[in-house]
């Protein structure tokens, strides 16, 4: 689920009451499966001073933290939110890097991120052209020089699961299925 202070309010605490809900609910139904929640947080002030905090932030595999930020403009803090998150402790993974205009357009903060190993999650979808030609191309070009090591859906409907079935005619299928991927050891 997002977090997004004016927008998404919810708090680790709403998330894992829908996580015991939908753990009851999946054994109610006989079906075995381990389900844990994490969060997608929007990378704003408010964010950043949870972090500064110490609050209690929803984390998934060994403390990685899933982040995102508008698609138009970068945060002016984007960096210094990076920086507080790793002194926490935490592995923050940018959420969909290949849709934000400001990261497509600034070559060089795309070097500073790269250089900082921070790890990045593409969109599947994006690489199906989902989103645009433009996306689609930088999401190919994210995966030969940055640190993708995630994937993600991004799934809200089931439209996008009708796109996401063309993705294994794409160029791109078979390097995405005979690499490995973090999403596999989690």
């Amino acid at each position: 689920p997002h977090i997004m202070s004016e927008y998404y309010r919810n708090t680790p605490e709403i998330i894992q009451m829908g996580l015991e809900d939908l753990r009851k609910a999946v054994k109610n139904e006989g079906i075995e499966i381990e389900i844990d929640a994490a969060a997608e947080y929007y990378m704003d002030e408010i964010f950043l001073e949870k972090v500064k905090a110490g609050e209690e932030l929803l984390t998934f595999g060994d403390n990685y933290i899933l982040v995102e930020t508008g698609f138009i403009n970068r945060p002016q803090m984007l960096l210094e939110i990076f920086f507080h998150l790793e002194m926490a402790g935490y592995k923050p993974v940018f959420a969909h890097p290949e849709r934000y205009q400001y990261l497509v357009a600034d070559k060089d903060l795309l070097q500073d991120l790269i250089d900082r190993n921070i790890i990045f999650q593409i969109n599947l979808l994006s690489l199906t052209g989902f989103y645009s030609k433009q996306v689609k191309d930088f999401a190919e070009t994210l995966l030969e020089k940055a640190n993708v090591r995630f994937f993600g859906t991004d799934c809200h409907n089931s439209r996008y699961l009708d796109m996401l079935e063309t993705l294994p005619k794409s160029k791109t299928f078979e390097k995405i299925r005979h690499s490995e991927w973090l999403n596999i050891s989690l």
